[in-house]
């Protein structure tokens, strides 16, 4: 549902899609990444790239300080998420997906927001970055408090 906004948010715009993506701890999370392209390229994109750039990072919220207290979920593996495991394995289905898109990995939320910062600080004039960040509430509310500067929402 998510991804069919964007496209029609999009559809009259110009500047590259950017996708801001985590699911952490849950299997089956791979298999969202096939409907949210599908839906992009059939709710106004056709058959062009669906994201220009695909940054897949942990729900971790801060580079220096770590997660924000009530974003601490204990039933994941930190050794899994200090390796960022499940954004690889996201990065490895995504290339797949689209082998045209500009894919990173990143450990933090703050610092796929800075990635995205630094794409709209390089696109010419009449052009903006258009991001959609989903997968995780976790990964929403952190990215809410980094771009509203707050420290709890």
């Amino acid at each position: 549902m998510a991804t069919k906004w964007f496209a029609g948010e999009c559809s009259t715009k110009f500047g590259p899609k950017v996708l801001i993506f985590n699911q952490q701890g849950r299997e089956e999370a791979v298999h969202f990444l096939e409907g949210m392209i599908t839906a992009l390229r059939t709710h106004g994109q056709g058959t062009d790239d669906a994201f220009e750039h695909v940054i897949f990072c942990t729900n971790v919220t801060h580079a220096k300080t770590g997660y924000k207290r009530d974003f601490v979920n204990h039933q994941y593996d930190p050794e899994a998420i200090k390796a960022l495991t499940a954004q690889h394995g996201f990065a490895e289905k995504w290339a797949v997906l689209d082998p045209k898109a500009n894919i990173a990995v990143v450990p933090t939320i703050e610092d796929a927001i800075n990635h995205v910062r630094g794409l709209h600080a390089s696109v010419g004039d009449g052009r903006i970055v258009q991001a959609l960040i989903t997968g995780s509430l976790h990964l929403v509310g952190g990215a809410l408090a980094i771009l509203e500067n707050v420290d709890a929402l």
